[in-house]
């Protein structure tokens, strides 16, 4: 016999119930559902998930579908308020197909037979917003209808059951406006949580599918409520204009409103709002809060308010938006839900925040954490919100330690909870499956994982940075691959950088946006977009307070300009003097900031910039070629890029790649840090073997055109991953050939192709040099630094060199000096996703002395930058590193404003370094960073005077040598946008 359905099983197990047992049990869903609200309207989601849990999982066989789908749904909605969203879509989706197979159960319903008039009770406590638009009365309806048994099991004989069924009269009772609210809910939760995706879902096709078949009684007013579902599942199919119609006529029965009005209404203002309509919706989201609360339905209440709020906003208002001030005190006064207090109440701290009415946000989010007490909602999507409202707040009362840590405690919620990075996530497991295809998963791609846009910053400014720090590059490396599958080599290019740029934005506390702000609002005008510059503009005259910060910050540092760096006596203290002032109001514009990058303000995300392939060839010059290496966690992809062509190629092993590349560094002599190698190394070539490897390994096997190969003499390489471990200049230039790639072709390096071409940065007149003269090597010592630096202020002055005290915070003295040159041992390697290392070394520990101090205000540091003691996971040869520290520190010191950058893969130290360094600082403002540091290369490798007693890494032996072994110049990166500097 077929397995008769549960929801029979129950209701036959009902009537053989004795009847005071049945009495308390007649009615589903039972009284655990029932329970398990409550404890969800008390913020209590985890007792109340718990709960609904266990009911499922306990003695399944015998629950009712009708019973099991409401249990799944406040499962779902427990789970979607904890920021769980693949586990509520789970409990969201199986609440649907349970409902699927009853879902005409309102056929085999019989409803009271009252008749339809308005309700004349009163709400209590009355309602004390206004603005109804609406003069509509409540209709009084029994929540409850009875299921007759005898036609369900009807429905099992037609489909080949058997059945020994009840007498035809037999019917128990059903909470059946519950049971459709529950219904309601999962459809709109799921169109919300997919998104787009929702049109190529096969539940939403499937229930399409379903309403082509009656699903409640011929003329009766049940038929408003299956309109009301088709409205549903149409806005999830994208047919908003259906939707419109369906949703429209599920308002009113009798011409008056109904327990499910208020969903009607609130997904209305949706549609309305996407349609730019925005007085209208907001107009119909106010309508659903009273017809919402007159029903007793707090958490659309919540929600109405919610988008209201947000509309409101979004036209522009920066006003408190009365109604939500009332309704705040009414819920607080009703004291029905705890969970729709909380949420009111982070809706009216992001209004308030809005308007900057800071300190009332802080008292409300005290009252919130009170309200919320120790329940489980304080921890979810509600207590997050808040708690941004709250870091919002405290910046913009300049209090920057505790919006920090409000902010850190928001975040990880808002990330977990953030639809954008569910919809990425869902899109790639949608493709692994099949569900959709290559072409339509890229375009799924390009929409989802772009940058946030003005309105989206308008919108929901907390989205916005949920998605831009969130980790989701797998999902663009999925992106990436599709593009290479569909042979979309330039797309594929594209993505590679779009990619990488990722990368440093996740290294950023706030995801690129507050280095975006920073460029909108302080670089120089040259460097901004058309829409940058209107960005400034707006905001300047919009926030007034910052602008006298911006006046009074260039006032100093037009006087710090008047003093020389190397300022003695009453310049000196004239000069630490207005560096304190520098620095206490760039602290204030920073804190300012942080308030605009948590607020609604719109900002393009400037740096690093992007440049499609096709702008990029436009820019490369004849002689000129693009080499870019994208590293994906299985493979590595090599392109080549010339003005009349390009071509793509996989590299066949990483693995060899990386072997031969550990090879070579440890043959050159890169072992340990620090560690002294014999003077004879110089002589040895054993490394030119492990070099032919490596080009072999990376090059495709037909390397095109070698004749276009030939006419360049400007290699620009993008390393990705080890690749930033491999002093490309010392790779034969051609297969089985002698020469070096630095022998025919200058080389410089860029962590992103966009950042590999000169931009409008204007050049100082003014030539300050900023030397830090320490010791890059211990044996190295103070008096050959200071030499060095003197050598070279010999040459041209405006040199500065400090050995033990800086008249201020480093991050002030690179932004007073056109170029950097530190002197010192870097003592750590970078961490990989934090900015806390010290460049100038001097003042590490203090104020101002990290990279990330750098970063912050005031806009732009030294223009050249050579950092020859650097470290990197190079210097031990066994290539353990993903390259991170070197990609992270070049992106960091071009987001500060350098054009060129020296790093050093593993540290030298001695004559050869100061030599090498000198000789290339004192010509890149003459010849270019390309030609000047190609210069100094040569003239080293040239010369046959190297003494292994002024090198810290060679033990000596009396003997001269030579300079061109690669140990002692090609641990150096050169990183250089191309410019040449104008002829005078």
């Amino acid at each position: 016999m077929p397995r008769l359905p549960a929801v029979l099983l129950a209701c036959l197990a009902l009537l053989a119930t004795p009847e005071p047992a049945r009495a308390q049990q007649l009615s589903l869903p039972g009284a655990a559902y029932f329970d398990a609200l409550m404890a969800y309207r008390d913020g209590d989601l985890t007792g109340a998930l718990k709960s609904m849990r266990h009911v499922i999982a306990g003695n399944a066989g015998s629950r009712s579908a009708i019973e099991v789908l409401c249990y799944h749904s406040l499962a779902g909605e427990c789970l979607y308020q904890m920021g769980d969203l693949p586990g509520a879509m789970e409990q969201f989706t199986a609440s649907l197909r349970t409902w699927q197979t009853v879902a005409g159960f309102m056929l085999h319903c019989t409803f009271p037979t009252q008749q339809l008039e308005p309700d004349p009770s009163v709400v209590r406590p009355p309602l004390t917003w206004t603005g109804r638009s609406r003069a509509a009365q409540r209709v009084r309806l029994s929540p409850t209808f009875h299921i007759h048994i005898g036609g369900l099991a009807n429905m099992v004989r037609s489909s080949g059951g058997q059945l020994a069924i009840a007498p035809q009269t037999s019917a128990m009772p059903i909470e059946g406006i519950e049971i459709l609210r529950c219904v309601a809910l999962s459809m709109r939760r799921r169109a919300e949580l997919l998104g787009t995706l929702a049109k190529v879902d096969p539940l939403t096709a499937s229930i399409s599918a379903q309403f082509s078949q009656p699903l409640a009684a011929p003329n009766h007013y049940s038929n408003v409520w299956i309109q009301l579902l088709k409205g549903l599942n149409e806005v999830a199919a994208g047919r908003p204009q259906e939707a419109a119609v369906s949703l429209q006529s599920s308002m009113l029965i009798g011409g008056m409103e109904h327990p499910l009005t208020c969903i009607a209404l609130i997904e209305l203002g949706k549609l309305a709002r996407e349609q730019g309509a925005l007085e209208q919706a907001q107009r119909l989201f106010l309508d659903a809060t009273f017809s919402a609360a007159e029903h007793q339905n707090g958490p659309a209440v919540a929600e109405a308010f919610r988008y209201g709020m947000l509309t409101h906003l979004e036209r522009g208002e920066r006003s408190l938006w009365q109604p939500l001030l009332a309704a705040v005190a009414w819920s607080r006064a009703s004291r029905t839900s705890r969970t729709m207090s909380v949420s009111l109440m982070a809706s009216l701290a992001e209004n308030l925040a809005a308007g900057g009415a800071s300190a009332d946000v802080l008292k409300l989010f005290d009252q919130a954490r009170r309200e919320a007490g120790r329940h489980s909602i304080a921890q979810g999507m509600q207590g997050a919100r808040i708690a941004f409202q709250a870091a919002l707040a405290s910046y913009q009362l300049g209090n920057g330690a505790v919006a920090d840590q409000a902010f850190q405690q928001a975040m990880p919620t808002l990330i977990k909870g953030s639809h954008k990075n569910y919809q990425i996530a869902l899109a790639e497991q949608l493709h692994a499956k099949g569900v959709i295809g290559g072409r339509a998963a890229a375009i799924l791609f390009e929409q989802l994982l772009q940058d946030p846009e003005a309105k989206d910053w308008m919108r929901e400014p907390s989205e916005a940075l949920a998605w831009l720090l969130a980790p989701n590059e797998y999902a663009m490396e999925h992106w990436f691959q599709l593009a290479l599958d569909r042979k979309e080599w330039e797309q594929a290019l594209d993505i590679s950088d779009f990619i990488r740029r990722r990368r440093f934005f996740g290294s950023l506390p706030l995801g690129g946006r507050l280095v975006a702000m920073r460029w909108i609002l302080e670089a120089p005008e040259s460097m901004l977009s058309d829409q940058g510059k209107l960005e400034r503009q707006q905001f300047m005259n919009t926030r007034p307070a910052y602008a006298q910060l911006s006046k009074q910050a260039r006032a100093v540092r037009d006087k710090l300009d008047t003093i020389p760096l190397d300022a003695t006596g009453a310049d000196h203290d004239e000069q630490v003097k207005l560096l304190e002032q520098l620095s206490t109001i760039s602290t204030a514009q920073e804190v300012a900031l942080r308030a605009l990058a948590l607020d609604r303000t719109p900002s393009e995300l400037m740096f690093p910039p992007r440049l499609k392939s096709s702008e990029l060839q436009q820019k490369l010059q004849p002689n000129q070629a693009l080499l870019s290496y994208f590293t994906t966690s299985k493979q590595v992809h090599g392109f080549a890029l010339t003005k009349t062509g390009y071509f793509s190629w996989q590299v066949a092993s990483p693995r060899a790649v990386k072997e031969n590349l550990s090879n070579l560094l440890k043959e050159i002599g890169c072992r340990k840090a620090n560690l002294k190698l014999p003077a004879e190394l110089l002589n040895d070539t054993a490394w030119k073997e492990s070099a032919a490897k490596v080009r072999e390994g990376l090059f495709p096997k037909d390397e095109g055109d070698t004749n276009v190969w030939d006419q360049v003499d400007e290699l620009v390489i993008v390393p990705d991953g080890v690749l930033w471990y491999l002093p490309f200049e010392i790779l034969p230039h051609d297969a089985g050939g002698s020469e070096m790639l630095i022998e025919r072709k200058r080389v410089r390096y860029v962590p992103l192709i966009s950042l590999g071409w000169p931009d409008p940065l204007p050049r100082s007149v003014k030539l300050n040099t900023a030397v830090i003269a320490q010791r890059v090597m211990p044996s190295d010592t103070v008096d050959q630094s200071q030499a060095a630096a003197k050598k070279l202020a010999d040459i041209r002055g405006g040199v500065a060199a400090w050995d033990h005290a800086l008249p201020g915070p480093s991050s002030l003295i690179a932004s007073l000096a056109q170029q950097v040159i530190v002197w010192s041992n870097l003592p750590d390697t970078p961490s990989s996703r934090v900015h806390d290392w010290s460049p100038m070394l001097l003042d590490r520990g203090r104020p101002g002395s990290t990279m990330a101090s750098w970063l912050a205000l005031p806009w732009g540091g030294a223009r050249e930058i050579a950092l020859p003691g650097f470290h990197s996971h190079a210097e031990s040869g066994a290539v353990k590193g993903d390259g991170s520290e070197l990609f992270l520190a070049a992106c960091a010191l071009m987001a500060d404003g350098a054009r060129t950058v020296v790093l050093s893969r593993w540290t030298v130290g001695g004559e050869s370094t100061r030599d090498i360094i000198r000789e290339a600082m004192q010509e890149m403002p003459h010849v270019g960073a390309s030609r000047a540091w190609t210069r100094a290369i040569q003239l080293h490798r040239g010369n046959n005077k190297i003494d292994p007693r002024n090198e810290p890494r060679l033990t000596a032996n009396g003997e001269l040598a030579k300079g061109d072994h690669p140990l002692l110049w090609a641990g150096y990166l050169l990183i250089d946008t191309g410019e040449t500097p104008a002829k005078p």
